[in-house]
């Protein structure tokens, strides 16, 4: 069940949120869910590609982290210019071989 939740915003922000609305046409509600939803999004995969690079978990888990599939968080890994370190035994337990 969806929450009411408040939040304090600078004069800044709110005239951004504004021109987004008018952009999208819609409601600050609606335009508030979209972008905060836009952002927790980022937000996990950028703590999944954190994980992977220091080794806390493994390319697969990190994918699980991120909310992608194997090939959308390794997509994300090459847009960033990461090392993508995987053994062979982890494709082949992927690929259920």
């Amino acid at each position: 069940m969806p929450k009411i939740v408040t939040a304090q915003l600078q004069d800044e922000m709110i005239r951004e949120l504004e021109k987004f609305m008018k952009v999208h046409g819609i409601d600050r509600s609606t335009a508030i869910r979209k972008l905060l939803e836009k952002s927790l999004d980022q937000w996990k995969i950028e703590r999944a590609i954190s994980e992977y690079m220091n080794g806390s978990v493994s390319l697969m888990k990190a994918s699980e982290v991120a909310g992608l599939s194997i090939w959308e968080f390794i997509d994300e890994l090459q847009k960033r210019d990461v090392t993508i370190n995987i053994s062979l035994d982890a494709v082949e337990e992927s690929l259920g071989i």
